[in-house]
Order: C-alpha cells, then structure tokens, then sequence
C-alpha cells in the first residue's frame, strides 16, 4: 500500500502513523483509504477500516497469543501433555491437534483446563488424526494455568500430536 508516498509492504512497521478519524464513515472515500472510526456508525462499530471494492472493511487489531505444543511418540496415560503458565492476560479463541499416526481401537479424548478445571475437549476418533475441538473461547489472567492431559488408557497407536491453541492478548 502507498501511503504519502511511503510504501508499506508486507511486514513493514511504522511508528506514529496516524489514519483519518471521525464518529462516521466517509460518504465519498478513496480507494484503499484507511481510516478510524471513533464511534458506532449503522453496522460500524468503532475501529480501523480499509475502503475497498466498493466496501468498508474492518482492519484486525487483535494480536495473536498463539502456542502450539508438539509431542513426540505415545503420551502416556493421563499425562500432561502441554502445560503453560500465563505472562499476559490473552484469551483462547480456539483449540485444534493433528496427529502423525491415527488413533485404533477407541476415541482419544484430551483435556483442555484452566487452573485444573476442564473447559474443553480435543477427541480423536478412531482411524482420525485430526481432534474434534470443543474448547470455547476462554479469558486467561496472568499466572493462569493452561493444561492439556492425555485420555486415562493410552492409546495403543495415536501418537506425535500437536497441539494448537489460538489466542488473543486481552
């Protein structure tokens, strides 16, 4: 995008760049125009907004708190295969694993928990190497646990997972 006569580029970084503002939208804007909307207008709830194809779209401003945990071989019975200590206040958005080698015999359920009480489930299904998320977005405060433990039986074959969990700073 070129901006007066900068040009931003994929990964760029600018400090102190500052958007048109004001409670409503622009009626008749520019194309690509950015510009911060300081109160709700309509639909418009306030935020960053790019003009473009004929439409307003909002611009993230959501920063990502993502960890992702792999495992290596077989977990254990009721191990825990993924454990984290908050430093920053973020909250879960969602929860995923893969698995190289497919779980046989029975389900694989995994549990999602914070500070020790489960707020969600990652299931494999028999022959699945990929988990059934049921893991609903969750506030974390700083110093919060997040856990996630392995089924009670081991699995005779689901094993080198790993485990995903999507976030965002608070």
């Amino acid at each position: 995008m070129l901006l007066d006569s900068i040009e931003l580029t994929s990964g760029s970084t600018v400090a102190g760049l500052k958007f048109p503002a004001g409670a409503t939208l622009p009626a008749a804007p520019e194309a690509f125009m950015v510009f911060t909307l300081t109160a709700t207008d309509g639909a418009f709830a306030p935020g960053n907004y790019q003009y473009r194809d004929g439409v307003w779209n909002a611009l993230s401003s959501a920063v990502p708190y993502d960890i992702a945990a792999p495992t290596f071989g077989k977990p254990a019975a009721s191990e825990v295969v993924m454990r984290l200590t908050t430093q920053r206040a973020f909250s879960v958005q969602s929860a995923a694993a893969k698995a190289t080698t497919a779980a046989t015999v029975s389900t694989a359920v995994f549990t999602v928990a914070k500070n020790g009480a489960s707020i969600g489930t990652l299931t494999f299904a028999v022959s699945g190497t990929v988990a059934t998320s049921t893991v609903p977005v969750t506030a974390f405060a700083v110093n919060d646990v997040l856990t996630i433990t392995a089924p009670g039986t081991q699995n005779a074959a689901l094993a080198d997972i790993d485990f995903f969990v999507k976030g965002q700073v608070a």
